[in-house]
């Protein structure tokens, strides 16, 4: 059943705070969750199908804090991050026949909109 079937039907249930859950695991906030995506890609896998395996029937990719302003890495570095978070969301969602989401969370403190625009298209 695809994910429009699933929604006409009721409810959807997504996932928790991967990246919460993911620097939990790593040993604290300060290890950068987003960077599991390039260097340890088979334990955000894991945690995906967990969620999955909890009843989750959409995943979020592992990619909420990626943005220059946030993540302050080069523009390269995150572009690479962010497709590699949503591969690995959407292979773990297809294998389990979830849904996966793409996620880039807020610029904070930011209040110039072109400078917030500007992030998020490439």
């Amino acid at each position: 059943m695809n994910i429009r079937e699933k929604l006409e039907k009721g409810t959807l249930l997504f996932d928790g705070g991967i990246g919460t859950y993911l620097a939990s695991l790593a040993g604290g906030p300060e290890n950068n969750p987003e960077s599991y995506n390039i260097k340890d890609p088979a334990l955000v896998a894991e945690v995906h199908r967990q969620y999955i395996e909890a009843g989750a029937d959409c995943i979020t990719a592992n990619t909420y804090a990626l943005n220059r302003i946030v993540s302050k890495d080069d523009p390269e570095n995150i572009k690479k991050s962010i497709i590699a978070g949503f591969s690995i969301a959407d292979k773990a969602a297809r294998e389990a026949g979830a849904a996966a989401f793409a996620s880039i969370g807020p610029a904070h403190g930011i209040h110039d909109n072109e400078i917030v625009d500007g992030e998020y298209i490439w």
